[in-house]
C-alpha cells in the first residue's frame, strides 16, 4: 500500500502537467474507501523526543498556513508543492534563499524539491516541472535555477503541538492543537492529520520520517483516511 501511494502521488503530478499545464492544480474526482479489513486504532506511546519531532513535522505545514488538505494524493498540484517547498525553506533555512532587488526573494530550486520529497514523498524534480507557478495569487517565477517571489509581509506563525497519535492500518492518525509561535497563549484550535512512515521500498531515498496524507482543523470525526468523497 505504501508503495502504491508513493507511486500514485508521483504519477498524478506528472500526468497533471502533461494534461493541464503547470499552472493548474490537481482537482481530481474520486471515491476512496477505507480498508474494511483494517484493525482497530492502536495508540502510540510517544516519548518526549518523538512527540517533539512529530510536532515539528506538523508545524512544517501549519507555519506556511496549509491547514486543510483533504487528500494529498488527489488534491495537491504543482503550484501547491512549489509554494510549500519555497516557503518552508524561506522560513526555516535562510541560507537557501537570498533577498534581491525590488523587494524580491530568490529561493534555490533544488532545496525546494528536496523539501517536497521529504514532507510529501513526491519526486517532483523533473526537467519539465521546473517552471513558474502561482499559488493563491502568490507568483513564483522560475529564473536561473531559482524561484523568485515577492517577500511576504510579516504574519503570525502557527505551530503544532501533538498530543496523541494512533497507528491505523498503514497510516498514523495524529491529533493536537495549533498555537502562535510568538504568543504561546494564543491557540488557534485543534487539528488532526494522517501521515505515513515511508519505507525505502515505497517512498525511496530522501523521504522524511513521516510524509503527509491529510490535515484538517477541528476534531477528528472517527473516519479512516480516504473514506468518503474527495474532490
Amino acid at each position: 500500500m505504501k508503495k502504491l501511494i508513493a507511486l500514485t502521488l508521483t504519477l498524478v503530478f506528472a500526468l497533471t502537467l502533461a494534461a493541464c499545464g503547470a499552472e493548474k492544480p490537481v482537482m481530481a474526482m474520486a471515491v476512496m474507501q477505507g480498508d474494511p479489513d483494517a484493525g482497530e486504532r492502536t495508540r502510540i506511546a510517544l516519548g518526549d523526543d518523538e512527540r517533539i519531532r512529530m510536532s515539528e513535522f506538523i508545524s512544517s505545514f501549519t507555519e506556511v498556513e496549509m491547514f486543510e488538505i483533504r487528500n494529498a494524493v488527489l488534491e495537491l498540484g504543482y503550484a501547491d508543492l512549489v509554494y510549500f517547498g519555497v516557503m518552508h525553506n524561506y522560513m526555516n533555512n535562510p541560507e537557501l534563499v537570498a533577498k534581491i532587488a525590488g523587494g524580491k526573494v530568490a529561493a534555490q530550486y533544488r532545496p525546494t524539491f528536496t523539501a517536497i520529497k521529504k514532507y510529501f514523498g513526491v519526486d517532483a524534480d523533473t526537467g519539465e516541472m521546473r517552471v513558474s507557478a502561482t499559488y493563491k495569487g502568490m507568483r513564483f517565477e522560475y529564473e536561473n535555477e531559482t524561484f523568485v517571489f515577492d517577500e511576504p509581509e510579516p504574519r503570525k506563525v502557527w505551530h503544532a503541538r501533538v498530543n496523541e497519535a494512533y497507528r491505523e492500518d498503514w497510516t498514523i492518525l495524529i491529533k493536537g492543537f495549533i498555537w502562535n509561535r510568538d504568543d504561546p497563549l494564543e491557540v488557534r484550535g485543534n487539528f488532526w492529520a494522517y501521515a505515513q512512515q515511508p519505507d525505502r521500498e515505497g517512498a525511496g531515498e530522501g523521504s522524511g520520517e513521516w510524509t503527509l496524507l491529510a490535515i484538517h482543523e477541528g476534531e477528528h470525526d472517527g473516519s479512516p483516511f480516504g473514506s468518503g468523497v474527495t474532490q
